[in-house]
């Protein structure tokens, strides 16, 4: 997986650990927006990709999730919420790591590690999402 993010993203690379992080995140985000789906009064807007509900459910979900509360805004969808669930919820498969070739390498060469900045944070959430919907895409033909 860490080569194929690397062949598909020639402007930036990451290690295997830092790939395993987002992936990580992507996966604790998930498992909190499932949560608060489950939630009585709450509803899931497909237009907007985010859950919706009343003030007392999100202080609920809060106590529950402390970092839940960067989804409670209007601005805070969840594109991949479907895609992950595929992954997760639909398959044995747990985390990249179990996706990776056996034969591939795991980490990039040293000479083109770069440190991590919010900016290029950004561009690999980005890539991830792409990544994982292909994955998924993948996961639901086999």
């Amino acid at each position: 997986m860490v080569k194929e993010f690397h062949l598909r993203n020639t402007y930036v690379s990451y290690t295997k650990a830092q790939i395993q992080e987002k992936e990580g995140q992507l996966k604790r985000d998930y498992k909190m927006l499932k949560a608060a789906k489950q939630q009585s009064g709450s509803s899931w807007n497909e237009k907007r990709d985010m859950v919706e509900g009343p003030p007392a459910m999100w202080a609920n979900l809060m106590m529950a999730f402390p970092k839940i509360k960067k989804f409670n805004n209007n601005k805070a969808t969840f594109p991949l919420f479907d895609a992950l669930g595929e992954l997760y919820d639909g398959s044995n498969c747990t985390s990249l790591e179990e996706l990776q070739e056996e034969d591939e390498p795991q980490e990039p060469p040293d000479n083109v590690v770069h440190e991590v900045n919010e900016e290029v944070d950004d561009a690999l959430t980005e890539r991830n999402e792409e990544v994982l919907q292909r994955r998924a895409d993948t996961l639901k033909r086999n």
